[in-house]
């Protein structure tokens, strides 16, 4: 039997499946990304409204204090 002797056979060699492109998350290997840089500090602020007027008001009047 021809048909059964073509099962027996061995089957030709698959060829290796290309490899799947791994996400940042399955690869431990990968260099660990490096952290944020510290922001720099920043320069003093100019002093805004609120202290530009608080002279011309009695002292805990802007902060509420009555």
């Amino acid at each position: 039997m021809p048909a059964a002797s073509a099962l027996r056979q061995p089957s030709a060699p698959k060829p290796p499946a290309p490899p799947r492109p791994q996400t940042a998350q399955r690869t431990p290997a990968q260099a660990p990304v490096p952290a944020a840089p510290e922001p720099e500090p920043q320069p003093p602020k100019p002093p805004g409204l609120f202290d530009a007027l608080a002279p011309l008001f009695p002292p805990g009047f802007l902060s509420g204090n009555r």
